[in-house]
């Protein structure tokens, strides 16, 4: 399977398949009945997932090597440049660089949902009262910044929220803060 360039990764059941093309189709790339996997997301060292008990597992595509992070965590979200991952450990958004771990909010209870911006330079993510959180990685700080929830990024720097009347609110974050 070397040499496979993927278009798309998907939960099927309880595997993660990878699309290739309509001559190839779907390559089931879990195959593990006894395990269930989930949100699948591409970085740049391979797929990424989430299993069943918590405990993120990684893919390298082309030479099919899994990888473990440490402890338990939840919604892994890789970077745009793939070599950084966020993630949900212990109500803390964490980042792993693939040796060290950094904890971008410890203060902040019950972090979920982390969303990397387009550049990297900063990460949104749901928070204790009902707040959306940005932190910015320049200065190392975290703004309390909109009442709601799912944020997401475009690919042109504008943050999108859910609100409480599940209306989308959308900002531009094409200059600094």
């Amino acid at each position: 399977e070397d040499g496979l360039n993927p278009k798309l990764a998907y939960q099927r059941g309880d595997d993660i398949y990878l699309y290739i093309d309509a001559t190839i189709g779907s390559v089931n790339v879990t195959n593990t009945p006894d395990l269930w996997e989930k949100d699948p997301a591409f970085s740049a060292q391979g797929l990424i997932w989430q299993e069943l008990g918590d405990s993120t597992q990684g893919w390298d595509i082309g030479g099919a090597v899994k990888i473990a992070l440490p402890g338990d965590q939840t919604n892994p979200t890789p970077s745009h440049s793939g070599y950084q991952i966020a993630f949900v450990s212990d109500g803390d958004v964490t980042i792993w660089d693939g040796s060290e771990l950094y904890e971008v909010a410890p203060a902040i209870e019950y972090s979920d949902l982390p969303a990397w911006s387009p550049d990297d330079s900063k990460i949104a993510f749901e928070g204790e009262r009902g707040n959306v959180y940005l932190w910015d990685s320049s200065t190392d700080q975290i703004e309390a910044f909109e009442l709601g929830d799912a944020p997401e990024w475009d690919c042109a720097s504008n943050l999108y929220v859910q609100d409480q009347e599940s209306v989308v609110v959308g900002y531009d974050f094409s200059r600094s803060l």
